[in-house]
């Protein structure tokens, strides 16, 4: 009985181990396959040469410690059909933080969400080692026609509060490599990425 006993242990000692390389396996092939399929996506669907761009608003404003203050993100893509866009900010500071995020997601525009928009992806993160702000945005267009812009709407807001007076000014931008466009074809958007300045007195 100990040696079959001790068979079985092996038996399924092997049975578990052989399973989890399965599992490993099928995960890897799963994520190498997505990023395959990513690549292959890339090269077949270029970026279109029509330009869209994304900003910030408002412009150059001072503010000053103790005020509340909003930064709309804002689009303007005018003509085409729109299927999902990705959508990443960052500032970064010194000292102590100038300019506090009031809430941990973005104000999504309210509009959108009657157009069949659907934000799975919406997070603010301060960074106190890093000393940067980031914000993320992703969405996807449910319909199958895709959405037709006209003119420039906002995206999302971010709330502030001045908490800190900075004797430089804080540079909004957005990242290139996770700022993304895609038509309802699929086909990656070309953006031009606008830069904002703002200072706390």
């Amino acid at each position: 009985m100990s040696n079959l006993s001790q068979k079985n242990r092996l038996l399924l000692a092997f049975a578990v181990g052989a399973f989890g390389i399965l599992i490993g396996v099928l995960v890897s092939n799963y994520f190498v396959k997505g990023r395959g399929t990513r690549l292959t996506q890339e090269v077949r669907t270029p970026a279109l040469e029509s330009l869209a761009t994304l900003s910030f608003y408002p412009e150059e404003t001072e503010v000053n410690v103790g005020e509340e203050f909003s930064v709309d993100i804002k689009l303007d893509a005018e003509g085409m059909i729109l299927s999902g866009l990705a959508v990443r900010v960052i500032y970064e500071y010194e000292e102590d933080l100038p300019l506090e995020p009031q809430d941990v997601k973005m104000r999504v525009n309210p509009d959108l969400a009657g157009m069949d928009w659907v934000f799975p992806v919406n997070t603010i993160e301060v960074d106190t080692r890093t000393k940067r702000v980031v914000g993320e945005i992703a969405a996807v267009n449910l319909n199958p026609g895709g959405h037709p812009t006209e003119g420039s709407v906002t995206i999302a807001t971010i709330d502030f509060k001045a908490t800190s007076s900075s004797s430089q000014d804080m540079v909004f931008t957005f990242d290139p490599e996770q700022t993304k466009l895609l038509t309802k074809d699929g086909q990656e958007v070309n953006i031009e990425l606008k830069e904002r300045s703002y200072s706390v007195d």
